[in-house]
């Protein structure tokens, strides 16, 4: 009887030491993929951390590229360059804007979408000066020479205007209208009185402001200008959720949120305003950055923004 008691304690002895070992393989086994996991999480962070230094390393490259390349051309045209002045700011104003994005305001896509726009009004601003100096008779001669050392300090992305159908192709890209000294304002709007005022909650009347440069190039006539005012969020502001306030621009169909009827001459028009007023006060307008854009029917002519706080 002695014996049989002895030998289920053994083997209680040896089952309490199976269940203890293995409790203490399984915790380990928990432990190590524990530490696995947290380690592969870490390495995806840092992975993650340098891909978004990267990405901002080169659109810093790129946009330091760009405006060299844009200070080269101004170089290369001399005196011709002043005559779009204007637009030269406006290249400016928005690589400035660009570079505040990149310091304060990281956000890929948002900053990528300005450096595409950038980029878009510095090859207008190329194919406006390259038309400018073919129709330019005292400059004709030094043609091919010039031509050749903008090739040079643009890396070769300027096509050489050789043929006839070429140079018409470059003129007509002169024949746009361009805004310059774009601005807009924010009011607070009651009765018959109005007072500029920053803040969202009491904002209720938006005031844009723009002149149209010279070209007698262009063909007189009636112009639409057709003004965006986007929110924060990218929504722009329109009175209607259907397509009465909608334009084709180059076959897409775009809303707007106020229109200018405009009859151009080619001469130069200073302080054109246009205004939208808020409809609906029971709610305010979000805090944050409104970007302004202007549009014709074929081409964007001018862009500025403001803050609401």
């Amino acid at each position: 009887m002695e014996e049989v008691k002895n030998t289920n304690q053994v083997q209680q002895s040896k089952t309490k030491k199976i269940v203890f070992y293995t409790t203490i393989t399984v915790l380990a086994a928990v432990v190590v993929f524990l530490i696995i996991n947290l380690t592969t999480t870490k390495s995806r962070y840092d992975s993650l951390l340098a891909d978004k230094e990267f990405q901002k390393m080169e659109l810093i490259g790129e946009l330091d590229s760009l405006m060299s390349e844009h200070e080269q051309i101004k170089v290369s045209y001399g005196e011709l360059s002043q005559q779009l002045a204007e637009k030269d700011s406006v290249i400016n104003a928005e690589a400035t804007e660009i570079k505040r994005l990149l310091n304060y305001e990281w956000e890929y896509k948002k900053i990528k979408k300005k450096f595409n726009q950038l980029q878009a009004i510095s090859k207008s601003y190329i194919g406006q000066m390259d038309s400018l100096y073919q129709v330019n008779a005292s400059l004709r001669e030094e043609n091919t020479q010039i031509k050749n050392d903008i090739q040079v300090e643009r890396k070769k992305n300027v096509v050489l205007m050789k043929e006839k159908e070429q140079l018409t192709k470059k003129i007509e890209t002169a024949s746009t209208i361009a805004a310059f000294d774009v601005s807009a304002n924010s009011f607070h709007l009651t009765g018959t009185k109005e007072r500029e005022t920053d803040k969202a909650k009491r904002t209720n009347l938006i005031r844009v402001c723009f002149s149209l440069m010279e070209n007698k190039i262009i063909e007189p006539g009636n112009i639409n200008v057709y003004v965006r005012i986007a929110m924060p969020d990218g929504a722009i502001i329109c009175d209607t959720s259907d397509d009465a306030k909608s334009f084709d621009f180059n076959g897409n169909i775009l809303q707007y949120t106020v229109k200018q009827s405009i009859d151009y001459d080619g001469n130069m028009i200073d302080d054109i305003c246009v205004e939208w007023e808020k409809t609906d006060l029971s709610e305010s307008l979000p805090e944050g950055t409104y970007y302004v854009n202007l549009f014709t029917e074929t081409l964007e002519i001018g862009q500025t923004h403001f803050i609401l706080k």
